[in-house]
């Protein structure tokens, strides 16, 4: 059995071990931490040992996905199906409050490595020939998702990276050359606040020219040249399952599969709600973010892409982040919703019938859809404007603007349809 400390703010709180024989995780919080402390996740719950899945899912989850969890492995030259040995490299500063060490909580120096703007330039520019992941010897990606994306800390308007009590602050997100993801996202983002969500801040930075995203951490905070660490988990986590299941329909629409919807689903995610300290509050949000992707045609909202504080007064729902009108890219990604409306998965297909079930499912009465959608959608045409009159000249790309916001409209349209019939 091989284990790792589990730390948070520098005193040891639990323990991480693992059977290799078994391929069994166990997690064991100390006596103190079972006194005043709060839990990993909901499922890892305080005063017991947790073992088995549950914990090995928040484990993976932790993880990045796709192309980075493969160079991850690489790096590590051991089997990307291998979380423990992978997150024993990463686990100074994964996504959340805790830390996942070796050894002693305390023992690491506090420092700030900075990267020049030189540097960082030229990273990015190569990034397809030489990762953004490794520098120095160590590798730089902890945080989860497919997306290319670096985290790192901006202090005093410096980049770079931090060591001991200094932690990531941003996360820097990139794109193919040529492609208007970022713009993209950064419009949804920027429009989602204007509509009155909680979400991330972003912003866009030049780089020679290229557009790189910016996002605040909303799991950091600046406090006297410290970085505070605040516990999130995402819903994959609160429900104990892989990222591989992240999706309603972890299987795929094949015919021999269809029936099988063991991911995250809306059912699921009002059932998180229900543990919140206030359910209300964090239902209201869940609708929110459910209405607001349906408006910009974000299918790709999955168990992912929504996240919950966890501390000792309970849980409540993050900013929202990872919003993109996925609507704009047909072809080129999965245009089925990510979670169910009703019994349904693909967009044009929705009815009056599929919100109707919904409501029924999820406990909602049909009239929140309606006064949230009404909410959110009010003065639409006016606040898309404001946001592309605000975006940097050197970035803005009127056919996609103007792309987006006709999308935008139809969407609303097509739905006010099928959310007001009867």
């Amino acid at each position: 059995m091989i284990e790792l400390i589990i730390c948070y703010q520098q005193n040891q709180i639990g323990t991480l071990q693992y059977e290799t024989d078994t391929d069994n995780f166990t997690v064991s919080y100390t006596d103190e931490w079972n006194k005043q402390g709060f839990p990993l996740s909901p499922i890892i719950p305080l005063k017991k040992i947790s073992a088995g899945n549950p914990v090995k899912a928040f484990i993976e989850n932790l993880l990045p996905e796709g192309n980075a969890l493969t160079e991850l492995s690489q790096f590590v030259g051991v089997s990307k199906h291998r979380p423990f040995t992978l997150l024993k490299t990463i686990g100074k500063e994964p996504t959340g409050a805790f830390k996942f060490v070796t050894d002693d909580c305390q023992t690491e120096k506090t420092c700030f490595i900075e990267i020049t703007p030189d540097i960082l330039q030229n990273r990015i520019k190569m990034r397809e020939s030489q990762s953004l992941m490794i520098w120095d010897g160590k590798p730089r990606l902890s945080i989860a998702g497919v997306q290319q994306k670096l985290p790192i800390v901006e202090l005093n308007g410096k980049f770079g990276f931090g060591e001991g009590n200094l932690a990531s602050t941003h996360i820097l997100k990139f794109a193919k050359p040529h492609s208007t993801l970022i713009l993209n996202e950064y419009f949804s983002m920027k429009l989602a606040k204007s509509c009155g969500l909680n979400v991330a801040t972003v912003e866009i930075l030049d780089f020679e020219g290229e557009a790189v995203l910016s996002v605040q951490r909303f799991d950091r905070r600046i406090k006297d040249e410290k970085v505070e660490r605040l516990h999130i988990i995402d819903a994959c986590q609160a429900l104990g399952v892989l990222s591989s299941h992240k999706y309603e329909w972890s299987l795929g629409h094949g015919r021999d599969v269809a029936n099988i919807r063991d991911g995250v689903s809306f059912k699921k995610l009002f059932a998180i709600s229900e543990g919140c300290k206030i359910p209300f509050i964090a239902k209201q949000n869940i609708i929110r973010w459910l209405v607001f992707n349906l408006i910009i045609k974000n299918t790709d909202a999955h168990g992912k892409n929504i996240s919950f504080f966890i501390n000792q007064s309970g849980m409540e729902t993050t900013p929202f982040y990872d919003l993109i009108n996925i609507g704009l890219y047909q072809g080129e990604y999965d245009q089925n919703l990510a979670m169910a409306i009703g019994d349904s998965y693909i967009y044009e297909e929705l009815n009056s019938l599929d919100f109707k079930d919904l409501c029924s499912d999820c406990d909602i009465h049909p009239s929140t859809i309606k006064n949230i959608f009404e909410q959110l959608t009010k003065g639409m045409a006016q606040k898309l404007d404001d946001i592309a009159t605000h975006i940097n000249k050197a970035f803005y790309q009127n056919d996609f603007i103007e792309q987006y916001k006709q999308s935008v409209l139809e969407n609303i349209a097509f739905l006010k349809e099928r959310i007001y019939s009867e």
